[in-house]
């Protein structure tokens, strides 16, 4: 949203029909709208390349809003809170707690910590994927 020269461009390319109040909306959303406004030119702040100039926290709440914007119903996020302060991660899953009850959120991580108040948890070192007998998954017949 604000990692480039122009942070509202950035997010109409996610979302075509994207109005300023659709951004304004979304950072809102994601808790990082105060931060912003707080920007020597607010919306329309550079911050360097690839966001160098934010912290963790603040880069996670934006990608958070970019994927708010793209109003998605599944929003896919890994090790979502690994880089970021105590209480960054707080207000991230409260977000994440606000959007669970409209989308499929699923947060792929290495820390347990992470996910314990998930409605379903695949711990991927447990899990067996069967085939039907005598069948191989990864042949293809002609």
């Amino acid at each position: 949203m604000i990692i480039a020269s122009d942070p509202r461009g950035r997010e109409k390319r996610l979302r075509l029909n994207a109005s300023n109040g659709d951004v304004i909306s979304a950072a809102k959303k994601a808790k990082i709208h105060d931060f912003i406004i707080g920007l020597p030119n607010g919306y329309s702040a550079f911050v360097g390349e690839d966001g160098l100039e934010l912290s963790g926290g603040e880069r996670q709440k934006i990608s958070l809003a970019r994927a708010i914007l793209k109003n998605s119903p599944i929003i896919l996020l890994d090790e979502v809170t690994s880089p970021i302060d105590r209480e960054s991660r707080k207000s991230i899953y409260n977000v994440l707690r606000e959007l669970s009850s409209e989308k499929i959120i699923i947060i792929v991580t290495h820390d347990y910590s992470e996910i314990r108040e998930g409605d379903w948890v695949v711990d991927l070192n447990k899990v067996t994927i069967s085939t039907p007998a005598g069948s191989d998954p990864f042949c293809t017949t002609t």
